[in-house]
């Protein structure tokens, strides 16, 4: 008997220590300070705020310089943003460009600063000069367009081209045949084409 009451007590054991600590615990958050709780507050949100800020700049990733032979062959991730100079043998896509664009085929999903040279260019939207055979832009594009095909959301400068085309203009196009969509002098137009000017 003495025996089994020996090996209860050393079972039992564990358990009981394990309730003294977390009293001992839940005792000794009671007594602390209100500014002691509010330092441990502070301090666990500051590790939050960290920690998100952190994971978001992974997600937002800047690079000085990427090269690429089609994507995703390729130095810098194509969700990731250049800002400096990006070359393409064939084919390279990146989420944003700032700085010189230079290959066959340029992409860039989101906003583009800077300058583009080559025979497709691509934006989501678009600031600077783009030189090209063909010149494509989701969005805004503000500044000059040079290429037998140009495209815009809203042409916002200069669209200089065999064939130009804009859903919105702000600016002019001067080519072959010029199309703009919504809000142009004319629906298309020879030689010139150019937005109307807001009352």
């Amino acid at each position: 008997m003495r025996g089994a009451r020996s090996v209860t007590k050393a079972t039992d054991r564990p358990k009981q220590d394990s309730l003294y600590y977390g009293r001992r615990s839940i005792l000794a958050l009671k007594g602390m300070t209100m500014r002691t709780k509010r330092a441990l507050y502070a301090i666990a949100a500051a590790t939050l705020a960290w920690s998100a800020g952190a994971s978001g700049l992974a997600a937002q990733a800047k690079h000085s310089i990427n090269l690429a032979l089609v994507t995703p062959i390729q130095l810098q991730p194509a969700e990731d943003t250049i800002s400096g100079f990006r070359f393409n043998l064939i084919y390279g896509r990146n989420a944003g460009m700032s700085g010189l664009d230079l290959g066959l085929a340029n992409h860039v999903t989101g906003p583009m600063h800077g300058v583009q040279f080559g025979a497709v260019n691509m934006t989501g939207s678009g600031v600077g000069f783009q030189w090209g055979l063909v010149n494509l832009n989701e969005g805004e594009f503000e500044g000059f367009q040079w290429g037998w095909y140009n495209q815009a959301g809203l042409n916002n400068g200069l669209q200089l081209g065999l064939v130009n085309y804009a859903q919105k203009a702000k600016g002019i196009q001067v080519g072959i045949i010029n199309i703009i969509k919504e809000g142009g002098r004319f629906p298309i137009m020879i030689i010139a084409n150019w937005g109307k000017s807001s009352d």
